[in-house]
């Protein structure tokens, strides 16, 4: 019984899939950020141009450890449960991807651009999000076919 649960074993249970997947959204995030962010703030408001001047470039991270903490939380839960099928590792991925993908949507499209925070955020922030998001979404589960060795 042991013998056939490790040959049933795929790469996304692995922690290596998890720390992988982390550095897939913030390589897309950061990526699609410096492709498609807004190089001219359109901030009106001096000192909220001068914080996202200084501080923007640190956005992405901010989200990768959002999702960081939010893929941990919910692993705790499964261990805590017991719950080692690969069904709620696919669960977990798509719930914390699936959360951010839908607020990059929120943000882009569905948002009032009345503040500058909300400007920026918009412009610089929500395609960049969405394209990471989705990557990662799209590599879970072509992690979830790989077998682990």
């Amino acid at each position: 019984m042991d013998n056939k649960q490790e040959k049933t074993k795929r790469f996304l249970q692995s922690k290596l899939a998890y720390f992988l997947l982390i550095f897939i959204f913030l390589a897309f995030f950061y990526a699609s950020f410096f492709i498609f962010g807004n190089k001219e703030l359109n901030i009106q408001n001096f000192q909220m141009h001068d914080i996202f001047e200084k501080y923007g470039i640190y956005f992405p991270l901010v989200f990768g450890i959002v999702a960081l903490v939010g893929t941990l939380l919910l692993f705790l839960i499964k261990i805590i449960f017991r719950l080692n099928l690969l069904v709620v590792s696919i669960i977990i991925y798509l719930l914390v991807y699936g959360f951010l993908l839908a607020f990059g949507i929120q943000l882009k499209y569905f948002e009032p651009r009345y503040t500058d925070i909300a400007i920026a955020l918009i412009d610089n922030y929500a395609l960049p999000l969405i394209i990471a998001s989705s990557a990662s979404i799209i590599f879970t589960f072509i992690f979830s076919f790989f077998k682990k060795k």
